[in-house]
């Protein structure tokens, strides 16, 4: 027990009961290096037998040095730390360094469907919460390189990076240095979204990364510079996604098969020469729409029109959505048409007025939607559930972003370019929503006394830039003005822009100037129009013939409108006064002749024109035989094939109020109920038949 430590060791290591420590630490690293050159060789012969098979290819050699390279850094930078430079001799080395040994110790390169292996030791220094933000940032760097250099050529490995790149953690530093740390994975999550293998990612991780960037862009614990690299790197992605549409719309079966018929329909009747060539900008000068309610007028009766509430704070209660016939389609289309809703729906909530969201994010998100607009035109219209998003939640968000009475004037000008955008691409399929975007926002803003000189300024602007399209005064003339079911825009428009071009105080303004440029604009579309008219004149009589017919029923259509109008007025103060002006104005027959159905005619028309909607279920609700004869035919007027009892039931009641009295109640819902029930019996008997 006296002897010293050095000496016991010695004794007992003479006796053979302890080794030379030297001696078998020397042997223990020839047999790791034994080892670890067998395997090498096994590997290598594995690679040799494999090199044949032209299945499973390598990695070239500039991508395997690369490979290589990026490894040595990370190490580099993990070996400054004691954490990670403990001696082999006392642990082995630490867990995260052992992928990156193992890829400096390979001789050979990799095959492609080992990129997955060669990936993992970055991700998880990505994922690790003991690496600090130079590791961190390092990994993350040698994960852009991989994707840039075409290194990861699968789908699975690129969600690989995203979700690493998600589920990112490091050691906290300073506030600046972690920035860095996460300005990096903006780079990275960017790059990923720009390639092509993106497209083979899921769904459900794409969407998490946009909301992961949307929160970091948020957050107001991060400096300036974050948020607005967070935004860029949100726009980049959406740029990436919306990039797709196009591609991804052609692919699409189309949807609105009677409504392609219409635009063929109408050119034939309005264009005057048949060898002029439809392009997007002669479609509506050719007046698509007018055909709805002229060539088939029992359709355009029976078609529903809801209207929104647009309220002066911003609300908008509805947005109809018109439903086409939709053929069949692949469950991978659906749920890729699904996705890109969803982009869509994630862009538009960012524009509604928030404290959380800034006017940069806001201002960004319109010229996406604006981008996504002019990239895809007219083809976003062949997918209904993407319209279905248009109508509900970017038009309701511009609304209530345009009708805030806090609204900054560049917001609003990027609301008003996203509003053209829509009439010049979409006014085909959207013509409904259009009117009320014109009626209840554009106008409401001019109308307004509340709305500041600039804001006034910047939608006289917009209108402007929309009598520039030559036929916009015309055509919103023929498809609105002359239609029995919407308002008279061309009418209103005008008047407004009169009105706000004459300087009634005696000051002239700048706004007096804007609104008289855009009377010049819309005057000189209407004069051109006619030039190219008469230059353009077709020596077929048929054509000249189908021409003059349209102009006809157009202005029959207007006579008929301007005397609902004055009906509507008489009705509104007394029903008897009103009956007795649509006798007068040839629009009501007796009640022998079909009086009946002229009135529920008139009735079905009437929200449209101003009439009260109470006036219409208190007559169609009383008992005397005719009112009830009205109620049968004002029914029948509506098309509620292939619809739910919710969905028939809710589109009758909007057309009119519900009297208070029961009885009443009881009689329109017994009329609508046979109505419904005899329309889904011949439906179903007719699918049949087919």
């Amino acid at each position: 027990s006296r002897l010293r430590r050095e000496d016991a060791l010695r004794i007992l290591s003479g006796l053979g009961y302890l080794r030379d420590p030297t001696k078998a630490l020397h042997r223990s690293m020839q047999d790791e290096a034994g080892k670890a050159a067998d395997a090498q060789r096994s590997v290598a012969q594995e690679i040799d037998g494999q090199e044949e098979d032209g299945s499973d290819p390598i990695l070239t050699g500039f991508k395997w040095f690369l490979v290589r390279k990026e490894a040595l850094a990370v190490v580099t930078i993990m070996r400054q730390s004691s954490k990670f430079n403990a001696s082999m001799r006392v642990k082995g080395e630490h867990e995260l360094l052992k992928g990156f040994i193992e890829i400096r110790s390979r001789i050979s390169p990799w095959r492609v469907s080992k990129i997955s292996k060669i990936l993992s030791p970055f991700i998880d220094v990505i994922m690790s919460p003991d690496t600090t933000g130079a590791m961190t940032s390092a990994a993350l760097s040698a994960c852009e390189k991989f994707i840039v250099n075409g290194i990861i050529m699968a789908g699975g490995q690129m969600e690989q990076v995203i979700e690493g790149v998600l589920a990112c953690q490091f050691e906290q530093s300073d506030l600046s240095g972690d920035e860095v740390v996460i300005s990096q994975m903006f780079h990275v999550l960017v790059c990923a979204m720009e390639s092509d293998l993106s497209e083979k990612c899921s769904s459900d991780l794409i969407l998490e990364t946009l909301q992961t960037i949307l929160r970091v862009s948020m957050e107001l614990r991060f400096s300036e510079m974050l948020r607005r690299q967070a935004e860029n790197a949100f726009s980049r992605m959406v740029h990436a996604l919306f990039s797709r549409l196009p591609r991804f719309l052609d692919s699409l079966p189309i949807t609105c098969r009677r409504f392609k018929q219409h635009i063929l329909r109408t050119s034939l009747l309005a264009s005057p020469s048949p060898s002029i060539k439809m392009s997007e900008e002669r479609e509506f000068s050719s007046l698509p729409s007018v055909v709805s309610w002229l060539l088939t007028p029992s359709r355009a009766k029976s078609a529903p029109i809801p209207q929104p509430d647009f309220n002066r704070g911003g609300q908008a209660s509805e947005l109809c959505v018109e439903e086409s016939s939709t053929s069949e389609v692949s469950p991978s289309i659906d749920k890729q048409e699904e996705f890109l809703a969803k982009v869509i729906a994630i862009v538009a909530e960012l524009i509604e007025p928030s404290e959380s969201r800034s006017d940069t994010l806001r201002c960004l998100a319109l010229s996406l939607l604006n981008f996504g607009i002019h990239l895809s035109s007219s083809r976003l219209l062949k997918s209904s559930l993407i319209r279905t998003v248009l109508c509900l939640h970017v038009l309701t968000g511009l609304a209530r972003t345009a009708l805030d009475p806090t609204v900054e004037p560049h917001i609003l000008a990027e609301v008003m370019t996203v509003v053209h955008s829509m009439f010049v691409h979409l006014r085909d399929g959207l013509r409904q929503q259009l009117e009320v975007m014109i009626s209840k926002l554009i106008l409401a803003i001019l109308e307004d006394r509340m709305t500041s000189d600039a804001c006034k300024e910047v939608v006289l602007e917009a209108i402007g830039d929309l009598c520039l399209h030559g036929s916009f005064l015309s055509d919103i003339y023929v498809n609105y003005d002359c239609s029995l079911h919407n308002r008279n825009l061309f009418d209103n428009l005008t008047k407004s822009l009169c009105k706000q071009a004459f300087p009634s105080s005696g000051l002239l303004l700048s706004s007096h100037l804007i609104a008289f440029r855009a009377i010049v604009s819309g005057l000189q579309g209407i004069s051109s129009r006619i030039s190219r008219r008469l230059l353009q004149q077709s020596p077929d009589r048929h054509v000249s013939a189908a021409a003059g017919i349209l102009s006809q029923k157009l202005s029959k259509q207007k006579q008929i409108k301007r005397r609902y109008l004055m009906a509507t007025e008489h009705f509104n103060r007394d029903v008897k006064k009103g009956l007795a002006m649509l006798t007068k104005s040839g629009l009501l027959r007796s009640k022998d002749e079909g009086g009946a159905k002229d009135l529920a005619i008139f009735f079905k028309a009437g929200p449209a024109l101003g009439l009260d909607k109470r006036i219409i279920g208190d007559y169609i609700g009383e008992r005397e035989e005719f009112n009830q004869e009205v109620l049968r035919e004002f029914t029948k007027l509506f098309q509620f094939h292939g619809d739910t009892v919710e969905q028939a039931l809710r589109v009758y009641l909007e057309s009119f109020l519900l009297p208070g009295e029961s009885q009443k109640i009881d009689r329109i819902t017994e009329a609508f109920a046979q109505n419904y029930f005899e329309q889904q019996k011949t439906g179903s008997e007719e699918g049949g038949r087919d």
